[in-house]
């Protein structure tokens, strides 16, 4: 078994990024356009980047979300599911524009 890591990035029209991450064992590395069927999810691979010395990453396509607070939301649920918060960004510059 190989393993990988996955990533999937939420995004909220508000400009807030969250990405994913979840180390998971594959008999082989999946390639780009591959279904993932994992526990309580069923992802598409965009594409793969292999690292010299570290495990395959599969990025998988986003998710889009309404609001930050959706976000906050999907946060718990993905950590329930076995994912990690790897990176939580919020863009400033549009923040700042809407006040």
């Amino acid at each position: 078994m190989i393993e990988c890591i996955v990533r999937y990035y939420f995004k909220s029209t508000q400009g807030r990024i969250v990405r994913f991450e979840r180390a998971v064992q594959f008999a082989a590395v999946p390639h780009a356009g591959s279904q993932l069927e994992l526990t309580d999810d069923s992802l598409i691979v965009e594409y793969v980047i292999f690292r010299e010395g570290a495990a395959p990453v599969l990025t998988v396509e986003n998710a889009t979300t309404e609001t930050d607070a959706e976000i906050d939301t999907d946060i718990e649920e993905m950590k329930d599911r076995g994912w990690s918060v790897a990176s939580d960004h919020k863009n400033k510059s549009r923040s700042a524009s809407k006040i």
